[in-house]
């Protein structure tokens, strides 16, 4: 009888102990470096088992990086100002007690009343300015006042015209053909908010000036990266849904880059964007909400169209009447001046001066404003800024040059994909699902700026998923960042550092939890060894 009972409670401990340990398996935190795998020395006991590991918490990995989530989270909106926040959030819950001191704590947009931006100027000629700053009329507060934070999308986002060098960010790579000779294309071109922050600073004195309290803009904190859409503009030109994929960058105010694949149709496609209507879509934001809200921005991809050249800025009115150089491919007519001055006591004012609609050609240079619009502009206080207002003019031979600049661009290089092999990370650490996020300045065609691939929700083991494509010139190696984000079913997410990667795939599993997150072993149950040269 004793041997029974004793046999009994040793049973029940080992359940205990296996159950406690059953409880430790979904607890995971980042850390600051690899910790390396500890293991036993064999035993007598029955080293076949494996023994089960035990993820536990451990100091976030970057210096700006908390404990809580969510004051991370606030803590970016302060310090980056134009960065693309998409970001676990958690809305905080508002104070008790009212005797407490005032809080200050960002605490996330708040989506059910968003604030007219022209009121909130309070006009006397802002609307222009509200204009050349393309933003969303409609901006967001703070859910809690004090924090002074708005949260603001751009109005549209248009093809990118570099004023410098005269060139579109619109590139066509001609892929290898098959065995029947046909060859696909894939068409690559950059989205422009045309937002700068300087506009966005001077914005920010205005509110604050308006509302005498601090403000300070931000872009709204994004769940997702945001979704690009065409509709029948891509599929007229033969262009499959599933094809179009997006590169979205770091930072806010970068473009976006949208990329397709087509048949040899680029001829028409360029034609379609000089036409009177050009090609049109909508970018998809999902803000940090409840429910599945999104809000949509319009897309124009259209060439001669005065939003893909954008204001005419001058810092001096010297620089505008003393010579007006037209530095696009098309006539321009310009219809009006936009003159915003500084008073002595620090108030700023705009004008609008209408001109004498004077068409400028391609590449030439106007000085002949009458005296009267010359006075006009240079009487009154110190000029803070000064733009040109215009309009363009159909222009055919201009369409032709266009199209042959823009095709005559066209390159070879090796568009390179990315997969993502996934094993058993979820069945390993007990998360819900994870996201795997990847950046790199390959994504950008001109390899100038990092943008963020689609980011990758894994919500099942053992799959394969495309990561993406990237532009490799010739002569060089991939280069990208990732970085993995563990949902916890509780809802908590939990974030690793961002690692160097070059090779053609990424293999989620085991050995990537392992290798960023910190591992403890259990001295309850032996550990198989590992096996080591000699032994």
């Amino acid at each position: 009888m004793n041997r029974i009972y004793r046999t009994f409670l040793s049973g029940l401990l080992l359940l205990t102990v296996t159950a406690a340990t059953g409880q430790q398996m979904n607890r995971v935190k980042i850390i600051r470096k690899t910790t390396p795998v500890k293991t036993v020395p064999a035993t007598t006991a029955d080293t076949t088992r494996r023994k089960p590991y035990h993820i536990i918490r451990a100091t976030p990995a970057t210096k700006t990086a908390v404990k809580d989530s969510r004051k991370q989270w606030a803590t970016d909106t302060k310090l980056k100002t134009s960065g693309m926040f998409i970001l676990p959030y958690k809305p905080l819950k508002p104070q008790t007690g009212t005797t407490a001191p005032t809080n200050t704590d960002v605490q996330g947009p708040n989506l059910t009343l968003g604030k007219d931006v022209s009121i909130l100027l309070g006009g006397n000629g802002f609307e222009y300015f509200l204009d050349k700053l393309n933003i969303f009329r409609e901006v967001y507060e703070d859910k809690n006042p004090n924090a002074g934070y708005f949260y603001y999308l751009p109005k549209s986002y248009n093809m990118k015209w570099d004023r410098s060098t005269g060139q579109y960010s619109f590139y066509v790579y001609y892929l290898s053909a098959d065995a029947e000779g046909r060859g696909e294309v894939i068409v690559t071109a950059e989205l422009t908010p045309g937002v700068s922050q300087d506009d966005i600073a001077l914005a920010e004195t205005l509110l604050s000036k308006k509302m005498k309290r601090e403000i300070r803009l931000r872009p709204l904190p994004l769940r997702d990266t945001p979704k690009v859409s065409f509709g029948s503009a891509l599929t007229n030109f033969d262009v499959k849904p599933e094809s179009v994929s997006t590169n979205v960058p770091t930072d806010f105010l970068e473009p976006i880059i949208v990329s397709w694949k087509m048949e040899r149709r680029v001829d028409d496609l360029v034609g379609a964007m000089m036409n009177n209507i050009g090609l049109s879509g909508n970018v998809d934001f999902l803000p940090h909400a409840e429910g599945d809200q999104a809000i949509s921005v319009p897309v124009r991809l259209k060439v001669n169209d005065a939003m893909t050249f954008g204001k005419m800025e001058y810092a001096q009115a010297d620089g505008l009447l003393n010579g007006f150089l037209n530095p696009i491919d098309y006539p321009v007519v310009l219809r009006d001046l936009v003159v915003m001055r500084t008073k002595a006591s620090k108030e700023l004012t705009i004008e609008r001066i209408a001109l004498a609609s004077y068409e400028v050609a391609p590449q030439e240079t106007f000085s002949s404003f009458t005296p009267e619009e010359k006075d006009r502009v240079l009487s009154g206080n110190n000029i803070t800024k000064l733009w040109a207002e215009y309009s363009i003019k159909p222009c055919s031979p201009c369409n032709e040059q266009v199209t042959q600049k823009i095709l005559g661009g066209t390159s070879t290089s090796r568009v390179k994909g990315l997969e993502v092999q996934v094993l058993t990370p979820l069945g390993y650490s007990g998360a819900n699902s994870l996201k795997l996020m990847i950046r790199s300045k390959q994504g950008d065609p001109k390899g100038t700026s990092d943008v963020m691939l689609p980011i990758l929700t894994v919500t099942k083991d053992n799959q394969t998923l495309a990561g993406g494509e990237l532009f490799v010139a010739e002569g060089e190696d991939l280069q990208y960042q990732y970085q993995l984000a563990l949902i916890q079913p509780d809802g908590e997410t939990l974030m690793s550092e961002w690692v160097e990667a070059s090779d053609p795939f990424i293999i989620v599993g085991e050995d990537m939890i392992r290798k960023h997150f910190d591992v403890e072993t259990s001295a309850d149950e032996p550990v198989q060894p590992e096996a080591t040269d000699g032994q």
